[in-house]
C-alpha cells in the first residue's frame, strides 16, 4: 500500500488500516488534535540535528527582545508547526498574548505576516496563509532575506544548512547578517523550544500492554539493525540512505529509538516541545476517540518525500 502523503498516513491510523505512523514534529499538534494519535517512541539525534526554535532577524533591524516584535511583520514556516506554535506558546507565557485563542492574539500582535496553511478568516486578516512560496524553514529564511516580513520564527539549524548551502542560499547570505533575538538576555543559545526529528505514533486509546509490546519490537529491531549495532556487515540498516535515496524508513540521522525525546538521560536542553503543545492544547477542542485495531500494521511516512509504505 502506498500512500500520498503523511495525513493520508495518519488518517490510515486514525482509521485502523495502520497502527503506527511516523510524522515530523511539524505535524504533532495536527496529528494529536485531528487524528487522536499519542507518541509511542521517539527518533532522538544529536543536538545539530534537533529542530531548535529560535526568533531570527537582520542583524541590523534593532530587535533586542520579544517585546520588540510587536506590530512586526513575521514570516512562519508553516500554520500550527513548532515554530508557529512555541511563539504563541512564548508570547503567552510573556504575558504579551491572551491565553485563548492563540490566532487573534497572534494576529493582534503582529503585523500582516505569512503563514502558510493558515485558512483566511476575517478575525485575523493581518494573517496570509496564501504565500506558500515561503512554506518550511527554508521559506521563512527567504522571506525574511526578500524583506517580506522582518522576524523569522525558524530552527537554528535550519538557518545553519541554508546558510552553508549555496543552491539555497540564493543572496549569499553570511552567518554575520542575521541575530538571534532572546527571550532570555542572559540566554546562551536563545533557543525557545526543540523537538527531535520524529515521532512514532499510535491511536490515543492504545491499551498499555499493546504499547509495551510493540515498544519491544521496535527496540529490538534498533538494536539489531540501528547505529549500535555491532556487526560490521549489517544485512539491514534503519538509518541511512538506500539505493541513493535518503529517509526511507526513518530519518538518516537518528542515533536510536527511546520512549524519552532525548538520546541520552544526560540530556539537559530545555523547552521540549511536547510540553508545548500540551500547553496549548488547553486551547483547542479534542477529535472523537477510535476503537482498537488487534491486528499489527505499520506507517512509515517519508520524510520530504511523497510516499509511505505499510510493512507487516
Amino acid at each position: 500500500m502506498v500512500a500520498d502523503n503523511t495525513t493520508h498516513c495518519m488518517d490510515a491510523v486514525h482509521r485502523h488500516f495502520a497502527d503506527v505512523v511516523v510524522v515530523d514534529p511539524d505535524l504533532l499538534n495536527l496529528a494529536r488534535n485531528s487524528y487522536q494519535l499519542k507518541t509511542l517512541f521517539y527518533e532522538t539525534v544529536r543536538d545539530e540535528n534537533k529542530y531548535l526554535t529560535v526568533a531570527v532577524s537582520k542583524r541590523n533591524s534593532g530587535f533586542s527582545s520579544l517585546e520588540d516584535l510587536e506590530g512586526t511583520k513575521a514570516c512562519f514556516p508553516m500554520y500550527d508547526g513548532v515554530a508557529w506554535n512555541t511563539v504563541a506558546y512564548t508570547l503567552k507565557k510573556n504575558n504579551l498574548l491572551p491565553t485563548c485563542p492563540e490566532i487573534e492574539g497572534m494576529a493582534n500582535f503582529f503585523g500582516q505576516s505569512c503563514v502558510p496553511g493558515l485558512v483566511k478568516n476575517e478575525s485575523y486578516e493581518s494573517l496570509n496563509g496564501n504565500c506558500d512560496e515561503f512554506k518550511g524553514d527554508d521559506g521563512a529564511i527567504r522571506c525574511l532575506l526578500q524583506d517580506v516580513g522582518s522576524v523569522a520564527f525558524v530552527s537554528k539549524n535550519s538557518l545553519k544548512n541554508f546558510i552553508s548551502d549555496s543552491t539555497r542560499n540564493k543572496k549569499n547570505a553570511t552567518i554575520k547578517d542575521f541575530k538571534i533575538i532572546c527571550e532570555d538576555p542572559d540566554s546562551e543559545d536563545c533557543i525557545l523550544s526543540w523537538a527531535p526529528v520524529g515521532h512514532a505514533m499510535i491511536r490515543k486509546n492504545t491499551s498499555d500492554l499493546w504499547m509495551k509490546d510493540t515498544l519491544d519490537v521496535f527496540f529490538a529491531i534498533d538494536s539489531l539493525f540501528g547505529k549500535n549495532y555491532k556487526s560490521l556487515t549489517a544485512p539491514f540498516t534503519l538509518f541511512g540512505t538506500f539505493n541513493g535515496k535518503s529517509n526511507l524508513l526513518f530519518h538518516d540521522v537518528t542515533l536510536k529509538f527511546r520512549s524519552q525525546p532525548m538520546s541520552r538521560n544526560l540530556d539537559k536542553m530545555k523547552f521540549e516541545y511536547d510540553q508545548v503543545i500540551l500547553e496549548e492544547s488547553k486551547c483547542r477542542s479534542s477529535s472523537t476517540t477510535l476503537p482498537i485495531l488487534n491486528s499489527l500494521y505499520l506507517v512509515m511516512a517519508l520524510y520530504g518525500i511523497q510516499n509511505a509504505f505499510i510493512l507487516w
